[in-house]
């Protein structure tokens, strides 16, 4: 797949932070999903109140891990696409694309994407909507690559739950959900 382009509101929805933010993160979920629950517009579609996450206060970036690194662990797992494009519209001002993208995967489905800061791994970010298991079995090899790397924790606001990647009784129960729900 040469190209990939998502809609914003799928931007950042399924996080890779630190194992350092497990606590933090946890807790943002619990009121994402407390904030969902309260703010449920009256006929149900859509929400009258949006929560904002909060990204953790220690991040990849802080920890000064290489790209290349990542990159490589990443990309000796899944194919690079690096045309890569979030939002749609030249009036957008969620819009962007990027030519040379750190992003992983086999298409809209299913990808992974690195976020730079010059030469550092800034932030990781992904979209599992694959129903197909060989595709959420290389996602999670990639994962637990960069889990090799530096311990990190994965946080779904889709799912509204987040844990360990080295943790199996998590990384089991996990991909078990996105199997299911794609």
């Amino acid at each position: 797949m040469p190209r990939i382009h998502i809609h914003e509101d799928d931007e950042g929805m399924r996080n890779v932070y630190p194992a350092t933010a497990v606590g933090e993160t946890l807790d943002d979920l619990a009121a994402a999903q407390a904030s969902s629950a309260a703010n449920l517009a009256p006929n149900a579609v859509g929400w009258t109140h949006v929560h904002t996450i909060r990204k953790p206060d220690r991040t990849f970036r802080e920890l000064g891990i290489e790209l290349q690194r990542v990159s490589d662990a990443v990309g000796n797992v899944l194919p690079r696409i690096k045309d890569f494009e979030v939002g749609f519209g030249d009036n957008n001002p969620f819009h962007y694309r990027e030519d040379e993208a750190h992003c992983y995967g086999f298409g809209r489905q299913m990808y992974l994407k690195l976020e730079a800061d010059g030469d550092y791994l800034k932030a990781v970010w992904f979209d599992a909507a694959s129903g197909f298991e060989e595709e959420l079995s290389t996602l999670r090899l990639a994962l637990k690559a960069i889990d090799e790397l530096q311990p990190s924790m994965i946080a779904d606001y889709w799912l509204n739950c987040g844990g360990l990647i080295g943790d199996p009784a998590f990384s089991d129960a996990y991909f078990k959900m996105l199997l299911n729900t794609a």
